[in-house]
């Protein structure tokens, strides 16, 4: 090693481009990046190297601190890899969930959640009341009511409502949380669930018609109707 220079171990750190960091360490006196080493054995890591400007004898020197940092980028990517598959997951399972911090009043939603919701997240106050005000308003209550329960009993909150959109469209969700408290008993997080039962919901209500429709025959006789049918002749 004692024959090597930097650039024979920084791999993202030729010769050519030296002077421009030297001059940049000598104007800033301290440098803290992520940068790639080369063992004698060939085999190549992350490093996170702390790079500090000193002077002896009239002299400047780089004196640096580099830290082998491959555990903390596996631990990285492994979380990168499992937070992508929950996005999958909650995608194609129409399941978002949200992540409230009471003390702070910030609500967070997975990408799911904005996309059951509509809702550009750059637009949106990420606040708790600014989720209740996308409730419908004939549920908004019963909602805020489930939740304070919770809160209050330390019990799961669960609740159904619905979402009621600028053009008169409506969605249903179950949501399904939990809330965390402190040491000392004071509630500071509520972590939970949206699931869109939209579909199930329209489903049900169809049957409903169904079976409205056929009790309102009466005996007289047998008639077959598809959902599509019944929805055409209930409305």
């Amino acid at each position: 090693l004692l024959n090597m220079r930097v650039a024979d171990i920084d791999l993202d750190y030729p010769l050519d481009i030296w002077p421009d960091y030297w001059r940049n360490l000598k104007v800033n006196g301290t440098l803290n990046f992520e940068s790639r080493h080369q063992s004698s054995s060939g085999r190549i890591y992350p490093v996170d190297i702390t790079a500090n400007y000193v002077e002896f004898d009239g002299l400047g020197y780089n004196l640096a601190i580099c830290r082998d940092i491959s555990e903390r980028k596996l631990a990285q990517e492994t979380l990168q890899r499992s937070q992508a598959a929950l996005e999958n997951a909650q995608r194609i399972a129409h399941i978002g969930s949200w992540d409230v911090d009471i003390v702070n009043d910030v609500l967070t939603w997975s990408d799911e959640t904005f996309r059951i919701w509509e809702i550009d997240r750059t637009k949106f106050k990420a606040t708790f009341s600014a989720f209740l005000d996308t409730v419908h308003p004939e549920d908004r209550e019963k909602v805020l009511v489930a939740y304070n329960q919770a809160i209050n009993n330390k019990s799961l909150y669960q609740v159904e409502h619905r979402l009621l959109f600028p053009d008169g469209r409506v969605k249903y969700i179950q949501e399904r949380g939990e809330p965390y408290y402190d040491d000392d008993g004071h509630p500071v997080r509520f972590i939970g669930t949206a699931l869109d039962i939209t579909q199930i919901r329209r489903q049900q209500m169809l049957e409903t018609q169904r079976h409205r429709v056929f009790a309102s025959i009466g005996q007289g006789g047998a008639l077959e109707l598809t959902l599509e049918q019944v929805a055409v002749y209930v409305n």
